[in-house]
């Protein structure tokens, strides 16, 4: 992964030396408001890796960049 990544692979040993695994699967159906809805507070993922499956047009992940909220 962290060849692929062109990244120092000892950063990844480093955080991911304890072996602990785990998987969450989310899923989040349209909003018919989503004017309404207030969203959850920016934070990140905790894991190793995150994979997005996004099935339908909603926008609602997003990555932050050089200080920029950017919808993946």
């Amino acid at each position: 992964m962290a060849k692929a990544l062109k990244m120092d692979d000892k950063g990844i040993k480093e955080s991911l030396e304890e072996g602990a695994q785990s998987m969450r699967l989310n899923y989040y159906p349209p909003c018919p408001q989503p004017e309404l809805v207030i969203g959850l507070n920016p934070h990140s993922d905790g894991g190793g890796l995150t994979i997005l499956l996004q099935v339908n047009e909603m926008k609602g992940l997003q990555i932050r960049k050089d200080g920029l909220w950017i919808p993946v």
